[in-house]
């Protein structure tokens, strides 16, 4: 059905197909990425024996953030093992003329679906940002690159998450426990100063804290395990 209003497409590719390059790329009906319906697909049709093939956002205002988070959905369904085809993500912050790689991927294999998460740093301040997905080597020997749900953020100063949770299914009064939760900083901060509450949810809305310990100091971009209680 073409590709989304407002985006485009860079290519340069060596083929006797017409299209080539320019019409690989397509919101199609499908959900292979990982998302719901639709999704957008690169296909191996038309065919090009060489070159690449870009599809690019929209310019998307970032008003000077220079720290960012990129989140999206991917599945590349690969053909056959040959090693000369590869994937990248890339941003450009002067429309789209020069362009940074952010992801890359030698695609000899199917990966995926699965969730994307690339934080980055520009080198400096700039008004907008295009992202670029991009597909290089014979789309002969693949099938398809699925890609969404993409979303693009500025990194918080303050950002701690839940990962991982580990303990026992059934407490006994009468015996101790121990839980463990992957604690990961996905902020600018060292973070130092926080609590990990293991609750338990009740009816009316009143939750109870069963056990708290105070949290271990956590890095930027790295994950600590703390033990509750």
């Amino acid at each position: 059905t073409g590709v989304p209003e407002g985006w485009f497409i860079q290519a340069e590719v060596t083929s006797t197909n017409d299209g080539a390059g320019f019409n690989n790329w397509a919101v199609n009906n499908s959900s292979n990425a990982g998302g719901q319906s639709p999704e957008l697909r690169f296909n191996w049709q038309p065919v090009f024996s060489e070159g690449y093939s870009r599809i690019v956002t929209p310019a998307i205002a970032i008003e000077g953030n220079t720290q960012l988070e990129l989140f999206f959905r991917q599945r590349l369904s690969n053909f056959t093992p040959y090693t000369f085809e590869f994937a990248y993500v890339e941003v450009s912050t002067d429309g789209g003329d020069t362009w940074t790689e952010l992801w890359s991927m030698i695609f000899n294999q199917t990966f995926g679906p699965v969730q994307m998460q690339l934080p980055f740093d520009l080198a400096g301040p700039a008004d907008t940002l295009h992202i670029g997905f991009r597909f290089s080597g014979n789309s002969y020997n693949i099938f398809n690159w699925c890609i969404d749900d993409i979303l693009l953020r500025s990194v918080p100063q303050e950002d701690l998450a839940a990962g991982d949770f580990a303990g026992p299914n059934l407490l006994v009064a009468t015996e101790p426990y121990a839980f463990e939760l992957d604690v990961f900083n996905n902020g600018q901060n060292t973070q130092i100063d926080y609590t990990v509450k293991l609750m338990k949810e009740v009816n009316d809305g009143d939750d109870v804290v069963l056990a708290e310990t105070p949290g271990t100091s956590v890095d930027v971009g790295q994950t600590v395990t703390v033990n509750i209680p």
